[in-house]
């Protein structure tokens, strides 16, 4: 959770926000500064989603907490490489699957005028 915007205040800051709390901070601190490195709050505030954020892919969103200029926000960072490189092995497998059906089925159409 991320403060609203402002110039005061001391703490870490990101996007001139002060973190307010932050979960699995090991891992999310290295995200939080990574993204704050490579892309303005607009830019994520605007079109929220999928990002290149450290070499690795991450789903980037925020949830403004009150209406307003600046107000206090959620940001979400979830990195999804291994969800990524799932989806790819299994669209590589159907690619293969469907190759072989395609082949196959060919090979069979082939057949019905010759076999027969």
């Amino acid at each position: 959770m991320l403060a609203p915007s402002s110039d005061v205040g001391e703490g870490q800051k990101y996007w001139g926000r002060e973190v307010y709390s932050i979960s699995n901070k090991h891992t999310s601190l290295i995200q939080l500064e990574q993204a704050a490195a490579q892309f303005s709050w607009e830019q994520i505030e605007s079109r929220g989603g999928v990002y290149q954020v450290g070499g690795e892919l991450s789903a980037l969103w925020i949830f403004p907490l009150a209406k307003g200029e600046s107000p206090p926000a959620i940001l979400v960072i979830n990195n999804i490489s291994d969800w990524q490189s799932l989806l790819n092995e299994f669209q590589e497998s159907m690619l293969g699957t469907l190759l072989f059906s395609f082949v196959r089925s060919f090979g069979h159409i082939g057949c019905l005028g010759a076999c027969g």
